[in-house]
């Protein structure tokens, strides 16, 4: 098992759902300021997690995000009216902790054609 530190900075109350074909459990409810962290078995494949804020806006990360990161923020983007995150690269020492931002085609595809489907 490997394990990801979900952070909430977005000033919001946020839900995390775990699951995969649309079917999806509650994980955890994380308010502003608090951390959960998230055990993963890298065996388990098309697993994912959705963050969300009830009539707000949800963000999707896959299972490999999380397993390709030690630690997670969630943040509010007052510019964009809409959830992102700055994620922490496993092996990464903190003195030299950079911010990234993952942007895998495949994810930015996949929440193109969701938002095609909720406007109809």
């Amino acid at each position: 098992m490997i394990t990801t530190v979900i952070f909430n900075r977005s000033g919001l109350r946020l839900t995390l759902k775990e699951g995969n074909a649309g079917v999806y459990c509650i994980v955890a409810v994380i308010s502003d300021g608090e951390s959960f962290t998230v055990s993963l078995d890298p065996n388990s494949t098309y697993r994912e997690y959705v963050i969300f804020v009830a009539t707000v806006n949800e963000l999707v990360l896959s299972s490999d995000e999380l397993a390709d990161c030690e630690a997670i923020t969630v943040i509010w983007k007052d510019k964009d009216k809409k959830l992102d995150y700055d994620a922490k690269p496993r092996g990464m020492s903190s003195s030299s902790r950079a911010s990234t931002r993952s942007d895998s085609r495949a994810s930015t595809l996949f929440n193109f054609l969701r938002s095609l489907l909720r406007t109809k």
